[in-house]
C-alpha cells in the first residue's frame, strides 16, 4: 500500500488492510511447494496431508470472502477480534518456519481459519 493512499485511509481501513497483508502473507507460505511437498509426498493419501490441504483451501478461501464481504461492515469486527487474530497469524508464522510438528501447524492454520469464520459470520 502507498503512502499516499495510507494517509487517506481511516484507522479501521489501515487495521484491515495489515490484517488482510498479514493473511495473504500467510497463504502464500502455505503455498509453497517447498512446504506442501514435505508434509505430503511421503503420505500423499494419510489424513493429515489431507487435513492439511482442506486446511490450507479453507484458509484461502475465508481470506477472499473477508476481502470480498462489504468492508464497513466488517471493519469493526476486524477490530474487535485484531489482537486475537494477530497473534493467532504469529503463531502460525512461527510454525511455517520450523514445521516439524504436522498437528500444531494444522492447529495453527485452523485457529486462523476460526477467527476469519467469526469475523464473517458478523456479516
Amino acid at each position: 500500500m502507498s503512502t499516499f493512499i495510507c494517509e487517506r485511509l481511516n484507522p479501521i481501513d489501515i487495521i484491515r488492510e495489515e490484517i488482510l497483508e498479514e493473511l495473504r502473507k500467510v497463504e502464500f507460505n502455505l503455498s509453497s511447494i517447498e512446504k506442501v511437498i514435505a508434509l505430503c509426498t511421503s503420505e500423499k493419501d494419510s489424513p493429515l496431508a489431507k487435513s492439511f490441504l482442506q486446511a490450507r483451501a479453507d484458509l484461502i478461501v475465508a481470506r477472499a470472502k473477508i476481502e470480498n464481504a462489504i468492508l464497513e461492515k466488517i471493519a469493526g469486527q476486524i477490530e474487535g477480534l485484531q489482537l486475537e487474530l494477530k497473534a493467532s497469524i504469529s503463531s502460525l508464522n512461527k510454525e511455517l518456519k520450523k514445521p516439524e510438528n504436522e498437528t500444531a501447524l494444522l492447529d495453527a492454520i485452523q485457529k486462523v481459519t476460526g477467527i476469519a469464520a467469526r469475523i464473517l459470520l458478523q456479516v
